[in-house]
């Protein structure tokens, strides 16, 4: 039983683990995709985790959280074999339909997985999901480093090492052990998922912190997705970007930690204090030429760090207790249908107008929703 507990906190630190991330889209600018293409593959990803994500945990309880898990991890390694031998567009759909499926199977089971394994040692989960967190954040800190430098030796080294990364993972899950529990899906969910929509229903706050999460949600997507483009298209090194996104992981976790302080001092302006470092961030990424982009972008990233604490604090704060799993699980629903509905028209965008343009546009759609909240909220007293 010694073996599967570190075999499981070995899988749990590198399960999100990708030597890719920091290099993907310029992976797929090497291989003469549009930004309007890169941008739907991304939808095509949210709709097929849209339609497998809840079948795939009745599957789950069906069958095992270890097996799902294992289909999962082999679902990614079809993916990037995929990924490796295509060099157009409709080949590389494939292999982010095989990526948004494993991305369904494993979402979820890890966590039940860990649990019963912890439960059956009689290891407290808080405390060992907070130690995973810390040791995970350094581990893709280093693999940033790594997978931007070998991009720059071969294209494809990157995604060869990921490969690699999920046959260990395979062997490391197969070797692991756990006692069997009665946990059938009791056929409820979809009411609940009802009854916490309605939940909203004269609640105010909750309405308006979970539009603050949708247009976060999107705003921190297109930062993302531009910061790769921008920084070669501002003169940034690509054999960079590793040890560029490790930076970026510090500050994000800088970022958040800042919460409490900023809380305190703005209360309830908060979210008009992000919404406004938004706008200027993508101002200095408009504005700032060669690697001075980098201001802006270590900017976008505390931002980012800063947000999700904010959103989970109000979001708990003001949702119904016995709604809370199910209201957080619609909203990140909510999220990511978001993402896909800004996905395709980002990627229209910086087609059509460019690149630049289009981080100029997105910080005047960012003025506006300033606009937009403070009406909202003056109307709302």
């Amino acid at each position: 039983m010694r073996k599967s507990l570190k075999r499981l906190f070995f899988f749990n630190t590198c399960v999100n683990t990708s030597f890719v991330d920091p290099i993907l889209i310029m992976f797929f600018i090497a291989n003469d995709l549009s930004f309007t293409e890169i941008m739907l593959l991304t939808t095509i990803a949210y709709v097929v985790v849209f339609l497998t994500e809840i079948p795939s945990g009745f599957f789950a309880d069906l069958v095992g959280d270890r097996k799902i898990i294992l289909f999962g991890l082999a679902l990614n390694m079809i993916s990037v074999t995929i990924f490796v031998s295509s060099s157009n567009f409709i080949g590389f759909i494939f292999g982010s339909i095989f990526s948004a499926l494993s991305s369904s199977c494993i979402s979820g089971a890890d966590e039940s997985f860990s649990y019963r394994l912890l439960k059956d040692n009689n290891i407290d989960f808080e405390s060992y999901i907070s130690k995973v967190k810390s040791y995970s954040f350094y581990i893709m800190g280093v693999a940033s480093v790594i997978g931007g430098f070998v991009y720059s030796i071969n294209q494809s080294l990157p995604l060869y090492l990921n490969f690699v990364l999920y046959v260990v993972l395979f062997v490391s899950v197969l070797g692991m052990k756990i006692k069997k529990y009665d946990d059938s899906p009791d056929g409820k969910q979809n009411v609940k998922i009802v009854k916490a929509m309605i939940s909203l229903q004269g609640n105010r706050r909750l309405q308006y912190v979970l539009v603050i999460a949708l247009l976060i949600g999107a705003l921190t997507f297109v930062g993302k997705n531009l910061s790769q483009p921008l920084m070669n298209i501002k003169g940034i090194d690509v054999s960079y970007f590793g040890i560029i996104y490790f930076i970026f992981s510090i500050v994000a976790g800088y970022g958040s930690s800042l919460y409490m302080r900023l809380k305190k001092i703005l209360d309830d302006k908060i979210e008009f204090f992000i919404f406004s470092s938004f706008m200027l961030t993508f101002m200095g990424m408009y504005l700032l030429n060669g690697y001075f982009t980098l201001i802006s972008l270590l900017m976008f990233n505390a931002l980012r760090g800063l947000a999700g604490p904010y959103l989970s604090v109000e979001i708990n704060k003001y949702v119904e207790e016995k709604f809370r799993t199910t209201f957080l699980s619609v909203r990140s629903f909510l999220i990511g249908v978001t993402i896909a509905i800004t996905s395709p028209i980002l990627g229209l965008l910086m087609d059509s107008i460019g690149l630049i343009k289009t981080v100029l546009a997105v910080s005047g759609v960012t003025l506006l929703v300033i606009v937009i909240l403070l009406i909202y909220k003056k109307l709302g007293k």
